[in-house]
């Protein structure tokens, strides 16, 4: 039995992203604003690579997805993100993108 499972988190991160075969995700909720470390932030139900997670889009992706699929993220459902990695400042940041169809 694959056990990897069990040492992932709930959240899409850098390392999972790199490690991913596809690099995309799709989104399965409207998500919702959630009190996080340093204020209130957005969350969404996605999945990658079979797998259900919770995705925090930072500024950069909310504004992608939005140019693509506007500010209403009811809308946003059902579709395809293509993800990639940065660093900055020695820390490994997610940027996802609309898939174009």
């Amino acid at each position: 039995m694959d056990t990897s499972k069990a040492t992932e988190g709930k959240y899409i991160n850098g390392e999972m992203v790199k490690n991913s075969p596809t690099k995309k995700c799709v989104i399965l909720d409207e998500g919702e604003f959630v009190e996080g470390q340093f204020g209130e932030k957005f969350q969404l139900t996605v999945e990658i690579d079979g797998k259900q997670k919770i995705w925090s889009p930072n500024k950069d992706s909310i504004v992608n997805i939005q140019d693509k699929m506007g500010k209403d993220s009811k809308f946003w459902i059902g579709e395809i993100i293509k993800l990639r990695t940065t660093t900055i400042k020695g820390k490994s940041i997610v940027i996802g993108e609309i898939m174009d169809k």
